[in-house]
């Protein structure tokens, strides 16, 4: 297996693809993703084309905006915050209404630097189509609660802001490993159970996990990266504040106990996520059970090595070796890049 890390050359679903946004789409995001690829996408390789088409136009709708937040917008000094909020707001309202249509089928083709991806996103989303618009909603409404800065003061509060941030990209997932998606794009969610309500656990368990791979990083950045509860963090005498600078002074036994409570949580949702990935398994086909096995094994080893090991996650060395990851994908798919 070759690693592709470095390649910008478009994957080769994109041949395959008729409508001309889909393809453009796929040529200028296939390869950032490769840049900076994150475990959904590896294993997302191993999928039929028109699942991995949906899969990219989908990852790049919600990528732009959970970029701006993040890396450009939550970036900015806090003055500069202050007096840009409203527009950030309005820049997500925009997204919030031009994604939703979209991905009910509807967008109107516009001019804008987005017009290509929305109307990809209408080509591959809708009306007979596996995938609509309320994902899309959800990830909103967590990113509003990101622009506007809302502390996280109980699990309550992370299970309910996960909803939006972890969850609903994960009902996409689910959605496209439970559908059959012919070259058209048309298909149909086939199972009783909700994709969000399959996804759920393993969401939640795996976005413990990735704050865990991502403390060290998560602390140079904004304090609202850092989505720990404060019923976590009061008893170890720590906040949000307190808590980045005993991870950026290297302080183990401050972050210590904090490690502990998010490995613990995410323990406790760990076995709901093995019997939801075991469930959904046997209603998929083989090559789309082989995509959910492995991807629950990159997390369950991520998981494993990052709880055993305080000091890794402070010293933001938590994360799986690439030889490691490489090693789980050859094991558990098709020939596929990572």
């Amino acid at each position: 297996m070759t690693s592709r890390d470095n390649d910008s050359s478009p994957p080769g679903w994109v041949s395959d693809v008729r409508d001309p946004a889909v393809r453009k789409l796929g040529e200028a995001w296939s390869a950032r993703a490769r840049r900076t690829p994150n475990n959904m996408a590896r294993v997302s390789a191993a999928l039929p084309w028109p699942k991995q088409a949906v899969f990219h136009v989908t990852y790049a709708a919600m990528r732009i905006i959970d970029d701006f937040v993040d890396d450009d917008f939550l970036a900015r000094p806090v003055g500069e915050r202050d007096r840009t909020r409203d527009m950030a707001l309005a820049r997500l309202d925009r997204w919030r209404r031009d994604a939703t249509a979209a991905a009910s089928g509807i967008f109107a083709a516009g001019a804008g630097p987005e017009a290509t991806l929305f109307q990809a996103l209408s080509a591959v989303c809708g009306p007979r189509r596996a995938v609509g618009p309320e994902p899309f909603r959800k990830l909103a409404d967590a990113l509003e609660h990101d622009i506007r800065e809302c502390p996280l003061e109980r699990w309550s509060d992370f299970h309910t802001y996960a909803e939006g941030a972890a969850v609903a990209p994960a009902s996409i997932f689910v959605t496209l490993l439970a559908s059959d998606i012919d070259a058209e794009f048309v298909g149909r969610y086939g199972l009783a159970v909700s994709a969000a309500d399959h996804a759920r656990s393993l969401a939640l368990y795996c976005y413990l996990v990735h704050i865990l791979r991502d403390l060290a990083e998560d602390a140079r950045g904004n304090l609202q990266l850092l989505t720990i509860p404060a019923e976590v963090l009061v008893p170890c005498g720590l906040d949000r504040r307190g808590l980045a600078a005993a991870v950026l002074a290297g302080d183990v036994a401050r972050v210590t106990p904090v490690v502990r409570a998010v490995a613990d949580e995410a323990r406790r949702w760990r076995p709901r996520a093995m019997a939801d990935v075991a469930a959904l398994s046997r209603s998929i086909g083989p090559v789309e059970r082989a995509v959910i096995g492995t991807l629950f094994t990159l997390y369950d080893e991520q998981f494993d090595r990052a709880a055993a090991s305080a000091d890794m996650v402070v010293a933001g060395t938590a994360g799986l070796p690439t030889e490691r990851v490489r090693a789980i994908l050859a094991a558990g798919l098709p020939a596929t890049p990572v």
